[in-house]
């Protein structure tokens, strides 16, 4: 049992829980959306896309990113560091 100071400031509002709208998908539909997904990821048009949409940076959204370059801004000194870390 909850006692409050202002009783006032709170009112007790009871709603029920249920589905009362049903989304119905399209399953042709659904199938031509993928395949033009998979288009764009498989020619690597998808920043394309963003920048015709105006979105900013849409460089930095490929996902076709083959590996990240580790040595990328780190000093010289660190890089020869690791080197010579693991070479000994």
């Amino acid at each position: 049992m909850y006692t409050f100071n202002e009783p006032w400031r709170y009112v007790l509002k009871v709603v029920p829980n249920m589905i009362t709208l049903l989304q119905i998908k399209d399953a042709i539909l659904e199938q031509r959306c993928d395949e033009i997904s998979n288009y764009l990821i498989r020619n690597n048009l998808e920043g394309k896309l963003r920048k015709l949409l105006g979105y900013k940076n849409y460089w930095f959204y490929s996902p076709n990113a083959k590996y990240d370059n580790p040595i990328r801004n780190k000093p010289v000194y660190k890089i020869l560091d690791e080197y010579y870390d693991d070479s000994i």
